[in-house]
């Protein structure tokens, strides 16, 4: 208001207060006191928003469907190339906008932007009061987002976390407030909470993940059909959320339902149900069910093969499973050669720098250390520990597991002044990601347990 009357000194109150529109209401002894605060707010705005050209207003109204957090320029960019906004209209928006103090800069370099809530709120009310506009720039809204949401892979690296998280808080508000502006939703509605589930587990955030994935499974099922197809594709994602929490009964059967959908559709003989089977074996496997376990995967992998052949990443991820059962049972002369086998297929299809790779390499190094081959054993633990750290940082389950093996290898080599600051890592990772009493906290931690009264022995 007050950059209002700057710009506009020679403006007597009779003309303002027209302007303002308040004289029926904010100017009488019995105006309600409540109602004009909202009123003197909206008409303040209001006297700004007719200063603005229509093209600047079009942004204006685009902005208002994002998030009340800080919104990317960028992704504004990206959201406008589906409407029939220009690049010239929105650098003039970005201009008037700012000047006009109805979006505030919050960074030296002007990449992000906040709007008030009362402002978003009037720049919605006046999108609404366009319908074809409302219509067009919401669809254009949704598909960006869900353009994101797609491309956030099974394992984020955190360099695509810190690139998708300014997208983040507006694809949360699309799963919650604007899930019917979803376009073919039998195929896109599992993309918005599958992108976000995957971002959050993807930085150990296990619980949030479920919580996503668990509203996903009821709004399609509502949506959809309680038996819907993607409905499997949902339980499974859960399921295997719950074997990293420990909840591996409850995801013993998901995994059960989801295998059994699929089965009522399309049969054995598809690489859903192959996949499915490498879960449940995997959840067997965490109980000690390792008989049960070990034949699902003998299935899985015999199904692969007639499938895809043993080319791909489907039989690398098979042939480790497996070796890691042999290596829980103690049986490494069966382990070795599919540790061996996976690394090099990985090499093949992958290279180096992934971290399947990572995950094999730590793998070997624990069939190694198992048998006592230390020496092979340690540069192994290094490099994927290394390979890791790059990928991912080093706030995530699979290096806080990588820092444990290392830890354990020299545990077992008596180097316990080298094994003590890793272990001290391990378990505060595991105890913020993790809860108190879960197996892999209580793992480590028993471990670390066990070096210390090695050391006071000393």
């Amino acid at each position: 208001m007050g950059e209002y009357l700057a710009k506009n000194r020679h403006l007597k109150f009779s003309h303002l207060r027209d302007k303002l529109n308040l004289a029926h209401t904010a100017l009488t002894k019995e105006r309600n006191h409540r109602d004009y605060g909202h009123l003197g707010v909206a008409a303040a705005i209001k006297i700004s928003w007719d200063d603005l050209s229509f093209a600047v207003q079009k942004v204006a109204m685009l902005l208002s469907l994002f998030a009340p957090v800080a919104i990317a320029w960028t992704l504004l960019e990206d959201t406008a190339k589906s409407t029939e906004i220009t690049e010239s209209e929105l650098e003039e928006a970005r201009g008037q906008l700012d000047n006009s103090h109805l979006m505030q800069p919050v960074d030296e370099d002007y990449s992000f932007y906040r709007i008030h809530p009362l402002v978003r709120e009037f720049f919605q009310r006046q999108l609404q009061e366009i319908p074809e506009k409302n219509s067009l720039y919401r669809c254009a809204f949704v598909e960006t987002l869900l353009t994101i949401a797609e491309n956030i892979p099974q394992t984020p690296t955190r360099e695509i976390i810190a690139a998708v998280t300014p997208a983040i808080p507006h694809l949360q508000l699309v799963s919650q407030t604007m899930l019917d502006d979803i376009p073919n939703p039998e195929d896109n509605l599992i993309q918005v909470f599958l992108g976000l589930a995957l971002f959050y587990k993807g930085q150990g955030e296990y619980d949030l993940a479920a919580v996503t994935l668990t509203k996903c499974c009821e709004e399609i099922q509502s949506r959809l059909g309680e038996n819907h197809p993607i409905v499997a594709d949902i339980l499974n994602n859960l399921a295997v959320l719950y074997e990293f929490q420990g909840r591996y009964a409850e995801g013993e059967l998901l995994c059960k339902h989801s295998l059994s959908l699929i089965k009522q559709r399309l049969g054995e003989k598809n690489l859903d149900f192959a996949i499915r089977l490498d879960n449940l074996a995997g959840l067997y496997c965490c109980q000690g069910k390792y008989a049960e376990a070990e034949s699902l995967y003998k299935h899985s992998r015999s199904l692969i093969k007639q499938l895809l052949g043993e080319n791909n990443l489907y039989f690398a991820n098979i042939l480790n499973n497996l070796a890691e059962l042999y290596l829980s049972q103690g049986r490494y002369a069966e382990a070795e050669p599919l540790c061996k086998r996976c690394l090099s297929l990985i090499e093949q299809l992958l290279g180096e720098n992934n971290l399947y790779f990572a995950t094999s390499l730590n793998n070997l190094a624990g069939l190694y250390c198992s048998q006592g081959r230390y020496a092979e054993a340690e540069p192994l633990y290094k490099r994927s520990l290394s390979l890791i750290e790059q990928l991912l940082g080093e706030n995530n389950l699979d290096f806080a597991n990588s820092l444990n093996n290392l830890a354990l290898l020299y545990k077992y080599q008596g180097r316990y002044a080298e094994a003590e600051p890793l272990y001290v890592r391990a378990i505060a990772i595991y105890q913020e990601r993790l809860r108190e009493n879960h197996p892999d906290t209580q793992k480590v931690r028993q471990n670390f347990m066990i070096l210390l009264s090695r050391l006071s022995d000393e």
